[in-house]
């Protein structure tokens, strides 16, 4: 069983990048930054929760964790 912990951190980030009062006095290229360091952490979320019909299942996703 998942614990919150594993999908409070990506909650929690999500909170923070989009904050509406720190996106407003944000410039281009910082809202460009946080656009790809929100698809770098949404990357490393589905690689802990992979999709059902993932080929990597079980102990071996678990081996690949580790």
């Amino acid at each position: 069983m998942c614990e919150t912990k594993e999908i409070d951190w990506i909650a929690d980030r999500v909170r923070e990048i989009y904050d509406y009062e720190r996106l407003k006095n944000c410039d281009i290229d910082d809202l460009y930054n946080q656009e790809f360091g929100m698809r770098a952490d949404a990357q490393i979320f589905e690689a802990i929760f992979p999709a059902e019909e993932s080929a990597v299942q079980g102990p071996a996703r678990a081996f690949l964790l580790d």
